[in-house]
């Protein structure tokens, strides 16, 4: 290779941010001349390789590493992926998929996993994924990302939306390569091009690099640094530790505005059997989130299934929310006892009087529609 093709070779390089590389190429430049003038130059670029390397490497919350290729070129790159609301006009990506996955996946976690509280809306419709700049950004690397095709971008959008979600950051040791589909409730992991040409690239850029996540389908002969992963609750533990806490934590920390939380509490009626109180909080319901509330109040029926204890509705101060909620055939199917809604607080703040709304269809509930009892308040 000439000595014009190897400097064309680094400045390229150098343009699409593959600065380890660059400054590798830069370096035998430096060892291959005895020109002064050369060498000061070669020096100076080596330097800034290695600043703006430092500068790449760092995520804030929000963002995620994913490797691309673009076929046009026949060029590797490790770029960011950042998700915001204040997008700045350059190339984004369609992640209308994405972000209905994470709220799938956050939704269904909440109930399995924590199972007192329920989130209303996630405030995620308004955000965007796009690409984060490089540092001196140039027209090479704005027409390098605007030739990047496919859908292997979408896991590391997936990861960086759960990150702006709990405001935690990725680790840089981590990178992400495959797409993401909804897959009866379940999120998988699915299809990653290119996987070979993107772990070389990986190697070269990201040496601190400690797992790349692909899809565990994928063709390729096994690396130490390669994780394959199926479905996205296998990731999460590894990405986020104490996922759970720190989701709990958020849950419950942040305003509960346009946010519809669920505690439930064990308590008795007077002088009668044990309940569960099921604890609605809320500060208000804009008009634009109410079209949502089927969805979210339906997954209550995973908690009422098979529950022998009577249930009371506390705290849905909508009027319009407990008539929604049993009224749901999701909901009344799978009543086992009764549900009751209540409607005064007594004023020694012991007790609350609720009124029995809906009971099981066949068999001997404790109460019937229309009974009305005191209960301890929790």
């Amino acid at each position: 290779m000439t000595l014009e093709k190897k400097e064309k070779s680094a400045l390229n390089n150098f343009k699409l941010g593959n600065y380890k590389q660059a400054a590798g190429e830069y370096s035998n430049l430096l060892n291959n001349t005895d020109i002064q003038e050369d060498k000061y130059f070669y020096e100076n670029k080596i330097n800034l390789c290695n600043e703006n390397h430092n500068l790449v490497t760092y995520l804030s919350e929000g963002e995620a590493f994913f490797p691309v290729y673009n076929e046009a070129d026949k060029i590797t790159a490790i770029l960011s992926l950042k998700i915001t609301n204040s997008p700045s006009g350059k190339k984004q990506y369609d992640i209308s998929v994405v972000k209905e996955a994470v709220k799938i996946f956050l939704d269904d976690y909440l109930f399995r996993e924590i199972k007192t509280v329920m989130v209303f809306d996630w405030m995620i419709d308004n955000l965007v994924a796009e690409i984060k700049f490089i540092p001196n950004s140039n027209e090479d690397f704005n027409r390098f990302v605007e030739g990047i095709g496919g859908r292997s971008f979408e896991l590391a959008a997936t990861v960086a939306i759960i990150s702006k979600i709990l405001d935690v950051k990725v680790s840089e040791k981590f990178i992400f390569s495959g797409s993401v589909e909804i897959d009866d409730g379940k999120i998988r992991i699915k299809r990653a091009n290119r996987v070979e040409d993107k772990l070389k690239c990986v190697v070269l850029e990201r040496p601190s690099t400690s797992k790349f996540f692909i899809p565990n389908n994928a063709n390729i002969e096994t690396d130490s640094l390669l994780s394959g992963i199926n479905f996205l609750k296998e990731l999460i533990p590894e990405i986020f530790p104490n996922f759970k806490e720190i989701l709990h934590k958020k849950m419950f920390s942040d305003s509960t505005e346009n946010k519809i939380t669920l505690k439930l509490n064990d308590s008795n009626i007077k002088d009668g059997p044990d309940i569960i109180v099921f604890n609605f909080e809320h500060e208000k319901i804009e008009d634009c989130y109410i079209s949502k509330i089927p969805r979210y109040l339906k997954n209550i029926s995973s908690l009422i299934k098979g529950e022998k204890k009577g249930i009371v509705l506390d705290g849905l101060r909508a009027s319009f929310l407990p008539t929604m909620l049993v009224s749901s055939q999701d909901v009344a199917n799978q009543i086992s006892n009764f549900i009751a809604v209540r409607y005064l607080a007594p004023d020694d703040k012991v007790y609350s009087k609720a009124a029995v709304v809906r009971t099981v269809n066949s068999g001997n509930p404790t109460l019937n529609v229309g009974d009305h009892f005191l209960y301890k308040i929790p």
